[in-house]
């Protein structure tokens, strides 16, 4: 039984590793933790759908331990393991959820309806919208770019709102860089 556990806790270890891998960098913006944060948490649920199964693809050491195990492989304790996680992901990440149409605006201001928008951004969004030349410099896929190349006395609001995402993570960055 104890060995079921410490194998379950390496291989979700191994997952949050790479998650938190995923987090770091430079360039990376609260969209882009969104996303992570999303993906991961339908990776957990496919792991509890997946255990509850006895089925291990994603998670080979805990394959090899029931392949090699006397004794039946102890899901029951797997199973505990990952809902506590699941539950503890959800707590620290709920607020990012509530943000979650914030954050998509910032991501793609083109994909988003009006009357959705916070309204001193509404009619500067629609501007946007209607310009091709600004779409086309969206498109070529440098956010931060495009956020910056906006004419500020046209876009203020706008801009405004992007600073606010773009600043998130580039002080969490700088404050990582200075402990390593």
């Amino acid at each position: 039984m104890c060995i079921s556990v410490c194998v379950s806790e390496y291989c979700l270890t191994m997952y949050l590793n790479e998650f938190n891998l995923r987090l770091q960098g430079e360039t990376k913006l609260i969209c882009n933790m969104l996303t992570e944060v999303k993906a991961f948490l339908q990776k957990l649920i496919l792991f509890e759908s997946q255990l509850m199964r006895s089925y291990f693809t994603h998670s080979p050491c805990c394959e090899k331990l029931k392949q090699e195990a006397a004794s039946p492989f102890s899901v029951r304790f797997a199973q505990d393991i990952l809902s506590e996680v699941k539950l503890q992901f959800n707590e620290c990440f709920s607020n990012l959820d509530a943000n979650a149409t914030e954050v998509r605006i910032f991501q793609n201001p083109f994909d988003c309806v009006i009357d959705e928008l916070p309204p001193e951004v509404q009619m500067e969004v629609i501007d946007l919208q209607s310009n091709d030349m600004l779409k086309d410099k969206y498109k070529e896929g440098k956010l931060i770019e495009f956020h910056k190349c906006l004419p500020s006395d046209q876009y203020i609001h706008l801009k405004n709102f992007a600073r606010g995402f773009i600043s998130v993570f580039d002080t969490t960055y700088f404050c990582e860089k200075i402990f390593l």
